[in-house]
């Protein structure tokens, strides 16, 4: 069950590059990963998008960098 939480990690919330080896930085960053991707998904269902969620961030990113 890890070894596919982490494969749906790598798959989905597209962790590049991590910028620390302790543990509990690790685990930060996935955590912070998980809530971004959450939020994400959150939009996607208020708005009732047919939109993939990386689509959706691509547009907020947008969004945010014009005002």
């Amino acid at each position: 069950m890890i070894e596919l939480f982490f494969k749906w990690i790598k798959g989905h919330l597209k962790l590049v590059k991590l910028y620390s080896y302790d543990p509990e930085a690790v685990w930060t960053q996935i955590y912070l990963a998980l809530t971004a991707y959450a939020l994400v998904l959150i939009v996607k269902h208020m708005t009732g998008t047919t939109r993939t969620p990386w689509q959706v961030l691509r547009l907020l990113r947008l969004y945010m960098s014009l005002s």
